[in-house]
């Protein structure tokens, strides 16, 4: 296995071309999936390197993220302003045996420190922007349902129990326990017709949260969203920020609704949407060993 920081100067080198000098490069925390790096390069801006796992190291729900988000950007236009700009991206495994791209750093803090500066409840506000910045992502009518580029599916059921048949065979896999995954499939199998009452597939970001949000020191406004590599076209209830709400106070879950929006959904598919929530984060637990007793 190559180390992301001997190759970083070759990388810059193709990018930015034969002169550019990689003069600082500082490992950003915080993302559970790509390695992420602020890179400053000579009498430049400092600008993101975010790398893949390797291959070998992706599950196969998982396959090829980065690149899912990249063919996602440019479906993003209500949101665009908010985006890092994507400088290049590279694909060709050459320099390295993952792949790559780099972004525009945006300034500001990000969500989860100012959380801990200003205290939970003087942050309820921000809930309703990333209410209205959510309703923006899911205002865009898709082709197809499924992942942006991946598989691509003509009803909601089929794309859902893909999705479900793809945890399955990657939690056995790592040797967990697949009985939630299985059941959940089965469930969207007896469901079909339920899930298929959704018939027009909307842009979903899949991970629009706290985590993935810069804002403003001052005004604490969203200034940038990030990691929308786990995009797909499918029903707004699916969504990740939609289920994360779940687990936040009544003031923070009034905010968002304020700016999102009626809540969306059936209740008769909610715990099919829940399963695949779990079974994708039980499997992020495993990869980065937090399932572990110590």
């Amino acid at each position: 296995m190559i180390v992301v920081e001997d190759r970083i100067d070759a990388m810059a080198r193709r990018q930015f071309g034969s002169t550019a000098m990689v003069e600082s490069v500082q490992p950003l925390s915080g993302g559970a999936y790509n390695s992420t790096y602020e890179v400053q390069l000579r009498a430049q801006p400092p600008v993101i390197l975010r790398v893949a796992p390797e291959p070998e190291h992706q599950y196969r729900s998982e396959t090829e993220m980065m690149r899912n988000e990249a063919a996602t950007t440019p479906h993003l236009a209500p949101i665009a302003h908010l985006l890092p700009e994507i400088l290049g991206v590279d694909w060709s495994r050459e320099i390295i045996d993952r792949d790559y791209m780099w972004q525009s750093k945006i300034g500001g803090v990000p969500a989860t420190r100012a959380f801990l500066i200003h205290g939970r409840d003087a942050m309820v506000p921000l809930f309703a922007e990333i209410g209205m910045v959510t309703a923006a992502v899911h205002s865009i009518a898709g082709p197809h349902f499924g992942t942006v580029r991946g598989q691509h599916f003509s009803k909601w059921s089929d794309a859902v129990m893909y999705r479900l048949s793809e945890i399955v065979y990657d939690t056995e896999r790592a040797g967990l326990d697949t009985r939630a995954a299985q059941n959940a499939l089965e469930s969207a199998q007896q469901a079909s017709d339920v899930l298929d009452r959704v018939t027009e597939p909307r842009l979903l970001h899949g991970d629009l949260f706290i985590p993935n949000l810069i804002l403003d020191e001052d005004s604490l406004r969203i200034v940038g969203v990030l990691d929308h590599d786990r995009a797909f076209w499918g029903d707004p209830a699916a969504d990740w920020g939609i289920h994360a709400m779940t687990g936040r106070t009544e003031a923070e879950r009034r905010a968002f609704h304020d700016g999102y929006g009626s809540p969306v959904g059936d209740e008769a598919v909610a715990h099919i949407y829940r399963a695949l929530h779990a079974g994708a984060i039980a499997l992020e637990r495993h990869r980065l060993g937090r399932d572990r007793k110590s």
